[in-house]
């Protein structure tokens, strides 16, 4: 018995198990440096081998949202074919579902569900995505509803608004501005915020505004506060933009 109280001693490190809250680390450092090679694919696959920690319906909820995050990244990150990228968004779509139906006043489940149907309608092609559209809408009108200040719902509805047809859709360029702008009230160096504003300016056919704009956001420094693989990302297509208006 003393034996065994000096091995326990000395290799606490090999006798304690993983938690669920290991694995919630693990995931989010994969997902954080998900632009390095397979880190997407391994944030997937650890999060689908971390069901067996769970003991509670928040662990549960916490992976639910974590794997509609990852899915949703699958269109940039994932070295796959269009068909299996397809295949992870639903499985994605579907477990935002299940999260937000276990809490569903919580925010991660909403908001990660409406991501990952917004990139599996953007992979598949507008006119087969046009049924995606109102139940992004009305998941961000939740979101806002529960949170006034989460600003990447005013985001998200600024791209639908944009993005969407008029007519046979909810497009409304006017209403797009009006919702990025909201968004930039609240983050103004945030870089997807920014390429958005520029794009709805030229949608409106502002395009002296938009090209003050894109010249703005080119010459702002990084900030080490978010992502530099979308900053840079951001950047390239403003670039891309300010070229095809001027």
């Amino acid at each position: 018995m003393i034996r065994l109280t000096i091995l326990l001693c000395l290799f606490p490190v090999l006798i304690a198990a993983n938690t669920i809250h290991d694995q919630f680390a693990k995931i989010d450092q994969l997902y954080d440096t998900r632009d390095q090679q397979n880190h997407i694919k391994e944030s997937l696959t650890l999060i689908d081998s971390s069901k067996e920690f769970i003991t509670t319906k928040r662990h549960d909820y916490e992976l639910l949202w974590r794997y509609a995050r990852s899915a949703s990244r699958t269109p940039d990150y994932l070295d796959a074919n269009k068909k299996e990228k397809l295949a992870i968004l639903a499985k994605g779509v579907k477990l935002g579902k299940q999260a937000i139906e276990l809490y569903p006043k919580k925010i991660d489940g909403h908001y990660w569900y409406a991501i990952a149907l917004g990139r599996q309608a953007e992979l598949q092609g507008i006119f087969k995505s046009l049924g995606s559209i109102k139940p992004i809408q009305a998941t961000m009108k939740t979101i806002l509803e529960l949170d006034p200040n989460y600003h990447r719902a005013h985001f998200v509805l600024s791209r639908l608004y944009r993005k969407a047809p008029k007519g046979i859709s909810i497009g409304n360029p006017q209403k797009a501005l009006e919702h990025i702008n909201r968004a930039l009230a609240m983050d103004a160096t945030e870089s997807m915020y920014l390429l958005e504003k520029a794009r709805v300016l030229v949608k409106l056919k502002k395009k002296s505004q938009a090209r003050s704009f894109l010249r703005e956001f080119l010459n702002m420094p990084y900030h080490p506060n978010y992502f530099k693989d979308q900053v840079d990302r951001d950047k390239a297509a403003a670039k891309i933009l300010l070229a095809k208006i001027s």
